[in-house]
């Protein structure tokens, strides 16, 4: 399975209320099919497919705003097994047919 990363970010604050936020969000592609995923660094990742890649496209704007954008190698920076736990972790989803 070969994904094609289209965005990454990472969402590193504490809010107003004092909660601290440590998450990524992503986006790609695997041939036709749009996904993406987000989970709190180091733990487990979820993932939706979405019908189209104006969807796909019209959420990845959204996270912009939110999420900071990162690079293929800064990511590892951030979350070391990061690419490995999203292919492994999807593998999982899709065999059980467990994506929204």
């Amino acid at each position: 399975m070969e994904l094609e990363w289209r965005y990454i970010g990472w969402c590193n604050e504490t809010d107003r209320k004092g909660s601290k936020h440590d998450k990524v969000w992503a986006s790609f592609r695997i041939g036709k099919d749009n996904y993406c995923c987000w989970g709190a660094r180091g733990k487990s990742v979820n993932f939706k497919k979405h019908d189209s890649l104006w969807d796909l496209e019209a959420i990845e704007k959204t996270k912009r705003r939110k999420y900071d954008t990162v690079g293929k190698e800064k990511i590892l920076d951030i979350w070391p097994d990061f690419y490995d736990s999203v292919e492994q972790r999807l593998c999982f989803k899709i065999l059980a047919n467990k994506i929204m």
